[in-house]
């Protein structure tokens, strides 16, 4: 579950200390090497830069007009917004990894701090970025070199 249900408690907060939780990431091919992108949109997490929440569509939304829409219905200003979905999403606990269609999935943990709604299962971050990366099932050339591109340790 990447968002509370409105039956848990929630706490939103501002956090000028980081929290930290698991996260999985695709790992997407690039002429630059392999990147982390999100796994429920095209976002791409950029070597040795935070990343910035943002309300997104769903991936692969196409009905600008009725996105267009939803957004005027729940306006906010920051994400995450208890009124949304969106936010960088990090887990208490750790899932498994897969391969799944060819895609490689690759876990790790997140750093997450600002704006933060929390829950049991997890949390909702402003602002995040990966501080360690699980690559026991990646080869070890590979593991060595998204370790260095992104300034993470490997776990």
């Amino acid at each position: 579950m990447w968002w509370p249900d409105p039956e848990l408690s929630i706490s939103v907060r501002a956090h000028a200390e980081a929290v930290t939780g698991y996260r999985e990431w695709i790992l997407y091919p690039t002429p630059e090497g392999p990147r982390l992108r999100s796994l429920w949109s095209s976002t791409m997490w950029k070597p040795r830069e935070l990343l910035k929440a943002n309300c997104l569509p769903p991936f692969g939304y196409i009905n600008a007009w009725a996105w267009g829409a939803a957004q005027r219905r729940f306006p906010h200003r920051f994400a995450p917004d208890p009124r949304c979905r969106y936010g960088i999403a990090g887990r208490a606990r750790k899932g498994h990894s897969s391969v799944d269609g060819g895609i490689t999935r690759i876990q790790g943990i997140a750093r997450g701090w600002g704006l933060v709604i929390s829950w049991s299962l997890g949390w909702r971050a402003q602002y995040a970025e990966p501080v360690s990366l699980l690559t026991d099932t990646l080869p070890e050339e590979l593991a060595d070199r998204l370790a260095e591109d992104y300034g993470v340790s490997r776990f």
